[in-house]
């Protein structure tokens, strides 16, 4: 089961230019990205959202969990600020290695147990029991995260979908955050790049994009399972 996590939403939208607005867009995109995944039968997909509305973050998260994700992708379109430079390009991020910790003890500490793992209630678990497991979770999922990253940017290359020139970058985004779930946060592109507005514009590009994610995920699949 592979979630798929438009960001944004509601009272939140994201970066905007013309009448390109993020949340609407990254939500366009999952619907499309959803049919192209189940076109394949080992592929199944659950939302996070379905409509133009504001889904905290951490529910994000639970949503997947409740759906029996296996993997985590958010989806969002970048913007640059004027005056602070120029990029374009798609982008995956991974949770930064600094931000570990500090994920790890926020999730152990959250709702007395519960939602932590999926399919596993530790609301009787003491902490040290709960870190030490969600511990022993991310040590699975990050590295399998990393693989995930590496097989889209694959993906990406060979079927002449446009990357940013640094593609794999590493962030604390709160997304990332689940211990056990591999996952990713793709920016599709930038909308203060022209060039990016006019692909994200482009119905032939997005499904492009789409067929490439689809791929990248069947590249990680068969990969993940070697090991």
């Amino acid at each position: 089961m592979v979630a798929l996590d438009p960001g944004h939403g509601g009272d939140d939208p994201g970066a905007a230019a013309g009448t390109l607005s993020e949340s609407n867009l990254v939500l366009d995109f999952a619907f499309r990205l959803k049919s192209t995944l189940e076109s394949v039968d080992s592929l199944d997909v659950v939302l996070t959202r379905t409509s133009d509305v504001s889904v905290p973050l951490d529910a994000r998260l639970t949503i997947a969990r409740a759906g029996g994700a296996d993997v985590f992708l958010s989806l969002h379109a970048d913007s640059l600020a004027p005056g602070t430079g120029q990029a374009s390009g798609l982008t995956v991020y991974t949770l930064d290695e600094a931000d570990i910790e500090r994920a790890d003890t926020r999730l152990t500490m959250r709702h007395g147990g519960e939602d932590i793992l999926t399919g596993v209630d530790l609301s009787d678990a003491g902490e040290d029991v709960s870190r030490a497991l969600v511990s022993l979770a991310r040590q699975e999922a990050q590295p399998r995260s990393r693989a995930l990253a590496r097989a889209l940017l694959s993906t990406f290359s060979s079927q002449d979908v446009d990357v940013n020139r640094r593609p794999h970058r590493h962030g604390g985004f709160a997304v990332l955050k689940a211990a056990e779930m591999p996952s990713v946060l793709i920016e599709l592109g930038f909308l203060s790049s022209e060039k990016d507005r006019e692909r994200l514009a482009s119905d032939a590009w997005l499904q492009e994009a789409a067929f490439a994610i689809r791929d990248g995920l069947l590249l990680w699949q068969t990969e993940d399972r070697l090991f």
